[in-house]
């Protein structure tokens, strides 16, 4: 089995001409060009991997193993500050329906406040209208008093003239009464009129009030269903959430007794029981918020919350605002040490390359499938003396050049050898006519040979045509022998059929050769084919 082996620089390096079992090394002074390459098939050529390569790939894997612990702990801490966040909405969206609720029992109450206003406005206005009926009454029997005046005044006008010695005071008397009863009158008609007045204004007070206790009870049922939708807003806003206070655990209500939004602060440290959304045996700190779900579950508001928290290599749990460091839960921090890192990973079966992004477990374990192939060829011992039988064995890349220096040698001798036996003689020629060798036609290749001969004084031309009849077999022609030009040998020069002829048309082919002159020798060539 021959040995075939390729070398130059990584960028010459072309697969497609690999053969099959041959090796290709490229030899650039640049580390990362060194590289070696094998041809299982044409077409089919694989790189071989080197102890350098594999420790590269180990260096490679291990850091993006440790950029992405360092990400995963870095997205910890953001989702547990996005937490705290979210908890501290919460508690602001509670206050605020707290406070809404407040202002909604304000309204509920200040339209009560109005529609009592509206009843005493009511009942004033029938007080003034029974007053005003009573001032109609006393004008009514300020009228009949003057006409009674007015008849006694004629009663004494007429004992007046019965009496002539008390005629001119009666007179007198009578004139007073007139004037008086004519001053009475007008009193009376003024307060007829001061009653019409008031009863006009008792009807239009009355009128008012009815307004007034219409308007009032708009205004409360108004109050009433802007007191509802503030509610609905507010619990729309907290999600439903009513805060009902600060009790001890002990005092929570059964989930019977509550209403689906009730929410209390719970005072002590506690453990949940079936109750509970989370489930049972939970513990839960003091100060904690818990409400009852739709579905009719106490809920711990915000989620569960820890009492503590510690990393993995830690004994003790801390509270408060805590710092998990690399060293807390056992990972190695960026730029560390890994010494004492252990890996877990699973065998494979298959040998197949690293993928980027893959698991640390996945990656090791590839690796240890291409170390476990290639062990028995890359750890053979070398043995260069071309004599062991014994296999587990490898041959070094310098004796390999020898082998690949002998296997040329033998090639070349194997030409030689073929070149003697497979060409058949056509024709020897030793004048100076044109030669038409009409049976080249039937060869793929003809060579001519020439041999020193006998001495002439004349430039000698050996003219032939190939190939023949436009024959397509003819391939190559090969010219050997005497082609020196000093002054005691034949030379000799090609020349192509430019100028064509009658047998042959194509101005690439030969036309003829010609041998130099020389005073004491002309040559004689011998032509073959195969």
């Amino acid at each position: 089995m021959a040995i075939q082996m390729r070398r130059g620089a990584y960028a010459e390096f072309d697969p497609l001409k690999m053969k099959a079992g041959e090796w290709a090394v490229s030899t650039d002074s640049d580390t990362k060009k060194q590289q070696i390459w094998m041809c299982f098939a044409p077409g089919i050529v694989k790189r071989m991997g080197t102890v350098e390569d594999f420790d590269t790939e180990i260096q490679r894997l291990i850091q993006s193993y440790l950029d992405g612990m360092a990400q995963s702990v870095s997205q910890a801490q953001k989702s547990a500050e996005l937490a705290t966040s979210k908890a501290q909405e919460s508690s602001t969206s509670a206050s605020n329906a707290k406070t809404s609720e407040t202002n909604a029992k304000t309204s509920e109450t200040n339209a009560s406040n109005s529609a009592t206003k509206a009843r005493n406005s009511e009942t004033n206005a029938k007080a003034s209208e029974t007053k005003a009926k009573a001032s109609e009454t006393s004008a009514s029997t300020s009228a009949s008093n003057a006409k009674a005046s007015e008849t006694d005044s004629k009663t004494s006008e007429t004992n007046a003239k019965k009496s002539e010695t008390n005629a001119s005071t009666s007179a007198a008397n009578a004139k007073n009464s007139e004037t008086n009863a004519k001053a009475s009158a007008t009193s009376a008609s003024t307060f007829a009129s001061n009653a019409k007045t008031s009863e006009t204004k008792a009807k239009a007070s009355e009128t008012n009030a009815k307004t007034s206790e219409t308007n009032s009870a708009k205004s409360e049922s108004e109050a009433q269903k802007y007191a509802e939708q503030v509610k609905e807003i507010s619990e729309s806003f907290s999600g439903a959430l009513r805060p009902l206070g600060t009790i001890n655990f002990a005092d929570l209500p059964s989930t019977a007794d509550a209403n689906s939004g009730d929410m209390y602060n719970i005072t002590d440290q506690f453990t949940t029981t079936t109750d509970f959304k989370e489930g049972a045996g939970n513990i839960i700190p003091a100060g904690s918020n818990v409400y009852l779900t739709i579905d009719r579950y106490w809920d711990v508001l915000a989620g569960t919350p820890v009492t503590g928290v510690k990393g993995a290599k830690e004994v003790y749990y801390r509270r408060g605002n805590v710092n998990i460091t690399p060293a807390n839960i056992g990972a190695v921090a960026e730029g560390g040490n890994i010494s004492d890192t252990t890996v877990i990973f699973a065998d494979t079966t298959t040998r197949a390359n690293l993928v980027s992004g893959e698991k640390v477990s996945v990656g090791f374990g590839k690796i240890k499938k291409w170390f476990a192939d290639l062990k028995s060829f890359a750890f053979k011992n070398l043995v260069n003396n071309l004599t062991t039988s014994t296999t587990g064995s490898a041959l070094d890349a310098s004796q390999g050049k020898i082998l690949n220096d002998k296997y040329d040698e033998l090639n070349q001798r194997l030409d030689s050898l073929s070149n003697k036996q497979d060409w058949k003689k056509i024709g020897e020629f030793g004048d100076v006519n044109e030669h038409v060798i009409s049976n080249i036609k039937n060869y793929q290749e003809l060579r001519v040979n020439f041999m020193l001969y006998y001495s002439g004084d004349s430039y000698i031309t050996r003219d032939y045509v190939f190939p023949v009849s436009e024959s397509k077999n003819l391939e190559f022609l090969f010219l050997d022998g005497n082609y020196y030009d000093s002054n005691n040998y034949t030379s000799w020069c090609i020349v192509y059929n430019t100028a064509r002829n009658s047998i042959q048309n194509r101005s690439s082919w030969l036309r003829s050769v010609i041998l130099g002159k020389d005073t004491t020798c002309q040559c004689v060539y011998r032509v073959y084919g195969r």
